[in-house]
């Protein structure tokens, strides 16, 4: 990704599981994070899900074939498959499923009219939503084949919309308002909150939350109230160089 996003993130890493279709990403500042992140990830679905890493399939880019990391696969008794270069079907399954979350990273971006910045937002929503869609190949959705649990769409809301997230009791004073204003930018994995964009690059995650849907997106009537605002400006400088024209007439 070519452009920085709000959290300062630049690269994105995606995992999936072959049989399930389920996938994960992680956000990468650097792209020497990627052992750090399959650690992370190996040791999340272990003690999460118990399920054993046995094959990891890859291309040859070098943040994947480092000799710490190929130490460390061995280490755990993880075969390394690499696919031959320029080669991008041997790995199938790993690039339609990037592909799809391209696209509807795109998507979920243009719908909202943010700005690519937020594509970090858009691709973790993506990647949330996709695991919850049903699949051609299995019929079911990936996130029902990975946990044996049939997903819970009753708190899916729409991505960009406007949003009030409420501020903790001890957190304001008495004459503070009770809930603040933003733009819901996803989900929180961690919490089970909702990521709340809050303007100046700060988000806040709170599970109580008053979401705006029926409206058009916030992002997209704040652009056309500064679209008017625009508007706005250009008029008045035509009308102050009419005055001045007329007065040097006279």
């Amino acid at each position: 990704m070519p452009t920085q996003s709000v959290s300062g993130k630049c690269y994105i890493l995606t995992f999936v599981d072959d049989y399930s279709r389920y996938s994960m990403i992680y956000l990468l500042s650097k792209k020497d994070e990627v052992l750090s992140k399959l650690k992370e990830y190996i040791a999340m679905t272990r003690n999460k899900f118990g399920r054993t890493l046995q094959v990891l399939r890859s291309d040859n880019g070098g943040e994947y074939i480092g000799k710490e990391i190929e130490d460390f696969l061995k280490e755990q008794g993880i075969v390394h498959q690499l696919t031959v270069p320029y080669s991008p079907q041997q790995n199938g399954v790993s690039e339609r499923k990037n592909r799809t979350l391209i696209e509807m990273t795109r998507c979920l971006l243009s719908e909202a009219n943010l700005p690519q910045r937020f594509w970090a937002e858009a691709a973790m929503t993506a990647t949330y939503l996709q695991n919850r869609l049903p699949t051609k190949p299995k019929g079911k959705t990936p996130y029902e084949l990975w946990t044996n649990h049939k997903p819970n769409l009753s708190h899916i809301r729409v991505f960009g919309c406007k949003a009030y997230a409420y501020i903790q009791k001890q957190k304001h004073g008495k004459l503070d308002s009770k809930a603040i204003e933003g733009i819901f930018l996803g989900y929180d994995y961690r919490s089970k909150g909702y990521r709340i964009y809050l303007g100046d690059n700060k988000i806040m995650i709170s599970r109580i939350v008053k979401f705006i849907e029926n409206s058009p997106p916030y992002a997209k009537r704040e652009a056309k109230e500064l679209q008017k605002q625009d508007e706005t400006t250009q008029q008045i400088v035509k009308l102050e160089l009419a005055i001045i024209q007329w007065k040097k007439e006279k």
